[in-house]
């Protein structure tokens, strides 16, 4: 049962009927002895990556946005705003919000895929690689991210570790650093 729940939809209250098939949604809540029904306290949806497509390979069935490969195939559901509704409904430089699994090797399987009205900022999410806290960067499969000026938040030694699982708000610079 979802009567009650706290819904938030990308950090912001949301509604039950604001979310949408295919998004992966985390539910905390209580389930019965047998197993078999729950009653859920929150519920929330946080995208994996929101930015413009970067390239399109229909043989493969995968685009890019942010540097962050995206895997789609017959499970995977798209937006009514995509037409036609699949990856050859989107082109380059469409921005886009993805919900999805992301394997061990870091490409996103995605189970949703619809477009972001958003301007500006942009959104990734992944596990740190060659953190450099001298400099204050990390990767981010192959995105490179500069946190010199962000709030750093949940980081038990206050930085960024190679393996930890971080998610980055910002803008991209000329050079495709965010």
């Amino acid at each position: 049962s979802t009567a009650g729940a706290t819904i938030t939809i990308d950090g912001q209250p949301g509604t039950e009927a604001q979310l949408r098939v295919g998004q992966v949604v985390r539910v905390e809540g209580a389930v019965d002895t047998n197993g078999t029904t729950g009653v859920a306290r929150s519920i929330s949806f946080d995208d994996d990556v929101e930015g413009t497509v970067q390239s399109i390979d229909l043989a493969t069935a995968r685009f890019v946005v942010l540097g962050q490969t995206v895997q789609v195939g017959a499970a995977t559901s798209f937006d009514d705003s995509i037409v036609p509704r699949g990856l050859d409904g989107l082109q380059l430089g469409d921005r886009v919000e993805v919900s999805g699994l992301v394997s061990a090797g870091g490409v996103i399987a995605a189970t949703r895929v619809e477009r972001s009205t958003a301007t500006g900022a942009v959104e990734v999410k992944g596990t740190a690689s060659a953190v450099d806290t001298a400099a204050r960067r990390l990767t981010i499969n192959g995105l490179t991210v500069d946190y010199s000026a962000a709030t750093l938040d949940g980081f038990a030694g206050g930085q960024p570790a190679n393996g930890d699982l971080v998610e980055a708000h910002g803008t991209l610079n000329g050079a495709g650093v965010l």
